[in-house]
């Protein structure tokens, strides 16, 4: 008999916290198997800051149980969005797992028709994931949609940096060790350029940046005395051999093309002094941002030569959201930040 026709007398339920050891042995042999620069990182410290410390509420995990063995993994992390002017709660679904002796057996189908209808329960408007190529048709059988497939954007260190026009008045940018409550004012500010977004407040970037156990990120801010213009969050990580530099995640108020550049400017000078020769970012193509960026001499690398897409792929649950909308890519402002790998 083919495997693939054999039933499984599995259970599929809630994870709990002893699960998590049996969790992170099935993680660690799938990451082992696929190469993931995930593993690197992985233990339970950063499991329990990823899946339960996030500030929007932790996360809805389901795992598949056979004979006391963990053999599937289904997370959604809870995550508020704002969709125009509405807050909305999100599940980024990632970290999904099936043990190779139990794949092409339907486990996917059966923990995502389970897992969303405990989100619908739970009040989630709609899910996202960012599946690799060998995950995205399993996505789209099972009903969502791809919103963007998102550029890769390069910029070598080796060339000259271009001066940028400055806004009238004094524009300081300094490190800093903490993102304070002008984080909130700031986001709020930012938004016309961004219908669709993660809600970069300071909980969530506090979590984000300063939480995540055995990374260290930087942090650049521009401001006019007291007046937070922007903000920039840098990684240095080396990716292939090469000493990358991250452009992890940003925002300047109103959008300004010239608090980005004197920011984008600075970043480069401290990746360069870091011994980086490259640095990176993804931006939606189209959006505002990405424009500016290729302005400021990033370049879009050829889909040939990307080592990873990056695909935003998503599924509504609640219906009272404009589908036509949510499904427009040139809505969707989304950094590498967004991504868990990094």
């Amino acid at each position: 008999m083919n495997k693939t026709n054999i039933r499984i007398d599995n259970k599929i339920r809630i994870a709990r916290k002893e699960d998590i050891a049996k969790i992170l042995c099935l993680m660690h042999d799938i990451f082992t198997e696929t190469h993931s620069q995930k593993l690197k990182e992985l233990n339970a410290e950063l499991y329990q800051w990823l899946y339960q410390d996030n500030p929007s509420g932790g996360s809805i995990t389901f795992i598949s149980e056979f004979n006391g063995k963990i053999i599937g993994h289904y997370p959604s992390i809870l995550t508020d969005l704002k969709v125009r002017d509405r807050v909305c709660k999100a599940g980024i679904v990632l970290d999904l797992l099936t043990h190779k002796d139990f794949r092409r057996r339907g486990m996917f189908k059966s923990l995502q028709e389970t897992s969303m209808k405990e989100l619908s329960r739970s009040g989630v408007d709609f899910c996202l994931a960012f599946p690799n190529q060998l995950s995205l048709p399993g996505f789209l059988k099972m009903g969502w949609k791809i919103i963007a497939t998102i550029p890769l954007l390069v910029k070598p260190l080796i060339l000259p940096v271009l001066s940028c026009k400055k806004k009238e008045g004094r524009v300081a940018v300094s490190e800093a060790d903490e993102f304070d409550e002008r984080f909130d004012t700031l986001f709020k500010d930012s938004t016309k350029k961004i219908p669709t977004a993660v809600i970069r407040d300071r909980k969530y970037l506090n979590w984000r940046y300063r939480m995540k156990p055995a990374v260290k990120y930087r942090l650049l801010i521009a401001q006019n005395d007291k007046e937070l213009l922007g903000y920039i969050v840098l990684r240095i990580r080396n990716i292939f051999a090469f000493r990358t530099g991250l452009i992890m995640d940003f925002l300047v108020k109103d959008g300004s093309p010239e608090i980005l550049g004197t920011l984008l400017e600075k970043a480069i000078d401290y990746l360069r002094k870091e011994g980086a020769c490259t640095s990176i970012a993804i931006l939606v193509k189209d959006s505002f941002y990405f424009s500016l960026f290729k302005n400021l001499g990033f370049m879009r690398l050829s889909e040939r030569f990307n080592p990873r897409r990056f695909t935003l792929v998503g599924k509504l649950i609640n219906s009272e959201i404009d589908r036509e909308f949510f499904y427009d890519y040139r809505n969707w402002f989304i950094t590498l930040g967004d991504w868990d790998v990094f």
